[in-house]
C-alpha cells in the first residue's frame, strides 16, 4: 500500500511542467511540504486535515498553511483528483 502511495505522489509531482514548488505570501512551500499536504487527501478529509499536515510538516505560519491548503485542494480538484459533497472532501480513485 505504501509503495502504492509513494508511486501516485510521484505521479502527481511529475505531472506539473518545471520544478515543483508552491510560492504564497513570498515564500517557497517545499516538495516535502506538498508531499504532506496530499499525503492527507485520502479517503473523506477536510480541509483541516490538510493544514494540519502541512503545519507538521514545517510549513511556514507566515506562509498562512489554510492558504497553502486552499492552493493544494483547488489543484488537486481542477485535476480531477479530490471533488468537495456535503462539507467534505474525498479522493477519487
Amino acid at each position: 500500500m505504501a509503495i502504492l502511495l509513494c508511486h501516485y505522489i510521484h505521479n502527481v509531482l511529475s505531472s506539473y511542467c518545471g520544478e515543483v514548488v508552491m510560492k504564497s505570501y513570498g515564500y517557497e512551500i517545499s516538495d516535502a511540504i506538498i508531499v504532506a499536504g496530499l499525503t492527507a487527501m485520502k479517503g473523506q478529509f477536510t480541509a483541516l486535515n490538510v493544514e494540519g499536515a502541512l503545519c507538521r510538516a514545517g510549513c511556514p505560519d507566515a506562509a498562512i498553511p489554510s492558504r497553502v491548503a486552499d492552493k493544494l485542494l483547488q489543484r488537486e480538484r481542477k485535476a480531477g483528483r479530490v471533488k468537495f459533497e456535503n462539507g467534505k472532501w474525498s479522493a477519487i480513485a
